[in-house]
């Protein structure tokens, strides 16, 4: 019998070590929400009210992921059964999943309502090496889930990021963590003495992490802010489309809000989340519905879509961006009348496509846009039609967009 037990778990040893030595470098990533684009809501729905109409409610403003910190593995399997059949499925993470990584894994990998696993919020460069550990504890067990974390901004001291510079530090997180993503979060509309302004480095941020990702071959997941705090205003509906929209003419595979619900009031005095500590809805709960069916509308767009390039117009353009020089050949010229736009050139298969995004996020501007060939324009519903129906000079609102397809 002893002799048959050692014998067995040979094999299993010898099983786990094959395994591990047939993983793929890094993760390849998987859409966990399939021909939507993700939308996922941070600090989600609490354990305490785990029940399928609060994810069919969070189904109903646009969400197709849920991320709410549950304490035990007991409180994932409650939110994966109550998710069930509502289109909103779960990051998981729990104090087990930290504790006893593959006895987790195994016990939720085959729920169908299971997106993927969660390591880490803004993880230092001095943290790469414990998490690639982790990270290939899950790996050995499962292999097939999105895994997931989430990186610091440029803003953050560089004791936080405990790199020389913030380039370095995503470079090193692609170099050592494998987990075919990378997430990222930046929240760019600040209040200081009742002027509400767009910090300085936002889209330099979003130039790196863009940069960076599509060199290692791995898409990114990008952040709008939907709860204040501070020293962050209550989100409008323009702080709230120039952030998502900005996302996806950089390309961002995966949009999350912070937060759904409302965390605890404390020291960052949280407050007007979409879903309030008392479980009632804010106006917020309405602007995120609005901007997130509007995004499910085109997923055809932007999931799977890949950057050609992305520039500025204006005299003065953000940090660490470029100048529009050049345009597809569909297109004649790009102009704005006030501080400037983001012009993306987008591929996604046979379509090519033009987004232009107001980054101004007081004004609204007066874009034209000249054509040399027919195209068609993508209206919010995800319909097409004839651009030529429209004048060449349309008024844009802040954080809003003009985009046109060609095959």
């Amino acid at each position: 019998m002893k002799k048959t037990i050692l014998t067995f778990l040979a094999l299993a040893l010898a099983f786990v070590v094959v395994q591990a030595a047939n993983l793929p470098k890094v993760h390849v990533y998987t859409n966990p929400t399939g021909k939507e684009i993700p939308i996922m809501g941070w600090y989600s729905i609490p354990a305490s009210e785990a029940t399928h109409e609060r994810y069919q409610e969070m189904r109903d403003a646009g969400f197709n992921l849920s991320f709410s910190h549950f304490s035990t593995s007991d409180d994932v399997q409650k939110g994966l059964d109550a998710s069930k059949g509502t289109g909103v499925k779960l990051m998981v993470t729990c104090n087990e999943l930290v504790k006893e990584p593959e006895k987790t894994v195994r016990r939720f990998m085959k729920h169908g309502q299971t997106a993927g696993w969660f390591f880490r919020d803004e993880p230092s460069a001095a943290d790469f090496k414990n998490l690639a550990k982790w990270v290939q504890q899950v790996r050995k067990v499962d292999d097939s889930h999105m895994l997931y974390l989430n990186l610091n901004p440029n803003y953050a001291p560089v004791e936080a990021l405990a790199s020389e510079s913030y380039e370095a530090y995503v470079q090193a997180f692609v170099d050592q963590v494998p987990l075919g993503l990378v997430s990222y979060d930046f929240y760019p509309v600040v209040e200081d003495g009742g002027k509400i302004y767009l910090r300085e480095l936002y889209y330099q941020n979003m130039e790196d992490v863009a940069r960076i990702a599509k060199a290692s071959n791995q898409p990114f997941w990008a952040f709008a802010l939907s709860t204040a705090h501070k020293p962050y205003p209550v989100p409008t509906r323009d702080m709230m489309r120039l952030e998502i929209f900005s996302s996806l003419a950089y390309g961002a595979q995966g949009l999350q809000y912070f937060t759904y619900w409302c965390p605890t009031p404390g020291t960052w005095d949280f407050n007007n989340a979409p879903i309030e500590v008392d479980g009632k809805r804010t106006e917020v709960y309405d602007l995120v519905s609005e901007i997130n069916h509007e995004v499910l509308n085109l997923s055809w767009v932007f999931l799977g879509a890949k950057t050609i390039d992305v520039a500025h117009t204006g005299d003065k353009i953000p940090a660490g961006t470029h100048q529009l020089k050049s345009l597809p050949g569909h297109i004649k010229s790009v102009k704005a009348s006030g501080e400037g736009v983001i012009v993306s050139h987008l591929v996604n298969g046979a379509n090519h496509f033009l987004m232009i995004v107001n980054r101004d996020l007081h004004n609204r501007q007066k874009v034209t846009v000249e054509k040399n060939l027919p195209v068609s324009r993508v209206m919010p519903s995800g319909k097409t039609v004839d651009a030529s129906l429209y004048k060449d000079s349309l008024w844009v609102n802040p954080g809003d967009y003009l985009l046109y397809q060609w095959k």
